[in-house]
């Protein structure tokens, strides 16, 4: 994979996770937190672990191309790491969560992680049915 290539699957998936991140927060926040209210300084939240998440993909780069199985190994190293850095991040900043809101914690990260996948797989789908299109076009133009 070109690095000009991850750097721009590395942006694309901040701006979802963002998205998913702030989206997500807000709805099991007034799901299971009512109680908590936040200052401004909450906005920087999402975005903050975002890039973190984002930066974090860096474990699935490299300069030759991987196997299936190698592909899959990463993005579950990925999953881990994001899994334990946000889980890392709240226990350091002295947050403790019931056993329940743990695993439903831990199942919208996995949500979320999934999500932010399946939408870039799509933008790279559509964007290679278009080149094979053109290329296809291009060939029996030159038959």
């Amino acid at each position: 994979m070109k690095y000009k290539n991850v750097i721009s699957d590395l942006a694309a998936s901040f701006f979802i996770s963002t998205t998913l991140i702030t989206l997500g927060s807000a709805i099991i926040g007034s799901l299971y937190l009512k109680e908590v209210t936040f200052g401004y300084y909450a906005f920087f939240s999402p975005p903050l672990i975002g890039l973190l998440s984002s930066l974090l993909g860096f474990v699935g780069y490299s300069k030759r191309e991987f196997s299936v199985s190698e592909a899959i190994a990463r993005k579950g190293i990925h999953l881990f790491l994001i899994e334990a850095m946000i889980f890392g991040l709240n226990y350091a900043s002295g947050v403790r969560f019931s056993p329940g809101f743990s695993i439903i914690l831990a199942l919208f990260i996995v949500f979320v992680f999934v999500s932010v996948n399946v939408i870039i797989w799509l933008n790279d789908k559509r964007v290679a049915d278009a080149f094979n299109k053109e290329l296809e076009f291009f060939q029996k133009g030159m038959n």
